[in-house]
């Protein structure tokens, strides 16, 4: 029996979507596996009177260990003194997991963390030398250091991200562990049964996930179109996220670009993927892209970009594009649209690669590896 302790930023779970959508994820499918017993890391001030989380999150149930005080407090300890160890707070757990980016220091159990996103400390990413990324890298060096320095195991999301981890920050590649992200069932169901038509959504549609950023080639997507506008009037871009201030304000100004906002990712997005003509995905950097794996999923053609780590998500499900080739993507589009045949066999294609990515698989990942740890 593997006895695990996992520290949780509950706050990051109100929103299932990305990091938080991997820790919820990855608790409950843990939780699932019947060698493993777990109990969640939180702290008071998130809890309420019934010493439960007072925040909405699918961890109400879970069985607690709860630090005195706020969270702020401790993670500032933990980064700078490498202090106090949670240990006296604990059970006889052998491993403290922590599904995202934080040194939780130990006296007697052992740390395995899990790294998301390198992107501040990547000098071949345009953003590199902002002032506000500038200021984030040395802030989160300060708190990364000591967390590789304790941690035994590194998770991270993919095999591209664990490259660029050893070769930025230099931890050892046999320290690290690929786990990925996984995809919910009810994408795989809705790809087989669709539901019904979203509302509003008459005309024919590209779908983006996340938002129009520069990181998520927003500005890209719109030069895309502009020149579909001129080459298929029919089609709009749907755009599910929250827009970049300057890239909302074009937007804006497009009838062919349709700006939801944030999107519920278990209510409404399913069935906005099943009934999009292609997900549009042009992420400058993504090191997974949980949305390329959704659109498989719901067999979907996907068009990514071939910036980071999307490339080894799809594989042969989905098309990897350069996103400042505009011709080859509009080609994507056309062929996508016109040939029925080429769409079946995409849709094949990215059904099987988005059944490999499972959230269980994850989870035995992470137990396999704390367990063969010795």
């Amino acid at each position: 029996m593997l006895n695990l302790a996992t520290y949780v930023h509950l706050h990051r779970c109100l929103r299932p979507t990305g990091v938080g959508k991997h820790i919820i994820e990855m608790c409950h499918n843990l939780r699932a596996l019947d060698d493993v017993n777990m109990h969640l890391v939180t702290h008071t001030a998130y809890l309420d009177e019934s010493k439960r989380p007072g925040v909405e999150t699918t961890l109400q149930d879970f069985p607690l260990y709860a630090l005195p005080g706020s969270r702020p407090w401790w993670e500032l300890s933990w980064s700078l003194l490498d202090r106090p160890r949670i240990d006296r707070w604990l059970g006889d757990e052998s491993w403290v997991y922590v599904p995202v980016e934080i040194n939780v220091p130990t006296r007697r159990a052992r740390l395995a963390v899990t790294i998301h996103c390198v992107n501040w400390f990547d000098p071949e990413l345009p953003w590199y030398n902002e002032a506000g990324i500038t200021s984030m890298r040395r802030r989160l060096w300060r708190m990364w250091k000591p967390m590789l320095d304790r941690a035994e195991v590194v998770f991270v999301v993919s095999e591209f991200l664990r490259q660029r981890v050893a070769e930025l920050l230099h931890v050892p590649l046999e320290r690290m562990v690929v786990v990925g992200n996984g995809v919910e069932t009810r994408y795989l169901e809705v790809g087989h049964a669709p539901p019904p038509r979203p509302e509003g959504r008459d005309r024919p549609y590209l779908l983006t996930v996340g938002g129009l950023t520069d990181r998520k080639g927003g500005s890209e997507l719109l030069n895309l179109m502009r020149v579909l506008a001129e080459r298929m009037p029919d089609l709009e871009l749907v755009v599910a996220g929250n827009n970049q201030a300057n890239l909302a304000a074009e937007a804006e100004r497009m009838s062919n670009v349709v700006s939801l906002g944030f999107v519920n990712a278990q209510e409404r997005l399913p069935a906005l993927m099943c009934h999009a003509e292609a997900l549009a995905f042009m992420s400058r950097y993504d090191t997974f892209g949980i949305p390329a794996l959704e659109g498989m999923a719901c067999g979907t053609p996907v068009l990514v970009s071939h910036f980071a780590g999307q490339p080894e998500v799809v594989g042969d499900g989905g098309v990897v594009l350069d996103p400042t080739d505009t011709e080859s993507i509009v080609s994507a589009i056309t062929q996508v649209r016109e040939d029925s045949s080429y769409r079946q066999d995409l849709a094949d294609k990215g059904r099987a690669r988005a059944a490999y990515w499972t959230w269980d698989r994850c989870a035995r990942v992470v137990r396999d590896t704390l367990v063969n740890a010795g």
